[in-house]
């Protein structure tokens, strides 16, 4: 997509508001100059360039609409092609890696916004980006000033696992967040998720103990990001 084919887009909607803004001028003074044979000629010209103007900036705001639509869509076709034909050969692949990618956030690709304050809930994505299944234990623990928790939830505590079928990953609503925590939020202290997660493959076997990665509450944007 050429840049200028893009480049213009505000440019069309201000000449389109300008034009209706003109149109309702024009309309006003024909009427209030009506007597008036010049004004009434006058306004009927600058209603005809008017709509013309809006008619040409609309079909040409329109068109640019439709190819932002196409370049998304290719975007996300190319996005989840390029995902779903991952193939690492097995001679060059490390064994004890495994490709499972996963994250904490207010909101995901198709779902709902989770405020955490109003819904003392986060989600949680994880994915697996390999021709295989895998089980994948997490354990995750919050840590908001001096106060730090590990959560005894079956999924989230590491009792049981995550099922990763080839090539899937899964939007789970709803990881616990105490109530303790969420005063303390409340506060803008400053709360951070720790996910540990160790991967096993479809016989049990250890394949992975990955490192832990922390996820930082802000309190401004209301999201989360990535702590290093």
């Amino acid at each position: 997509m050429k840049l200028s084919e893009l480049n213009f887009d505000d440019f069309y909607k201000f000449i389109m508001s300008a034009g209706i803004l003109i149109i309702f001028a024009m309309v006003g003074i024909s009427i209030y100059f009506s007597s008036t044979l010049l004004w009434f000629l006058t306004g009927i010209i600058f209603l005809l360039i008017s709509t013309k103007l809006i008619y040409w900036a609309a079909k040409k705001w329109y068109g640019n609409q439709k190819l932002i639509d196409r370049k998304l869509k290719a975007e996300c076709e190319l996005l989840e092609k390029e995902t779903s034909n991952i193939n690492i050969p097995v001679s060059k692949k490390n064994k004890n890696v495994a490709l499972i990618e996963y994250k904490v956030d207010s909101v995901l690709p198709g779902t709902v916004h989770f405020d955490l304050i109003k819904d003392e809930k986060v989600w949680f994505w994880i994915a697996n980006l390999e021709g295989k299944q895998y089980l994948a234990y997490v354990k995750i623990k919050l840590k908001i000033g001096d106060y730090s928790k590990e959560l005894d939830d079956k999924y989230y505590g590491g009792k049981e696992p995550w099922k990763l079928n080839a090539f899937t990953g899964i939007h789970a609503p709803g990881m616990p967040i105490p109530p303790e925590v969420i005063d303390k939020v409340k506060k803008e202290e400053v709360l951070d998720i720790t996910v540990n997660c160790e991967i096993y493959d479809g016989n049990n076997k250890l394949i992975e103990k990955k490192l832990p990665v922390t996820f930082r509450y802000g309190f401004e944007t209301k999201s989360w990001y990535l702590e290093p």
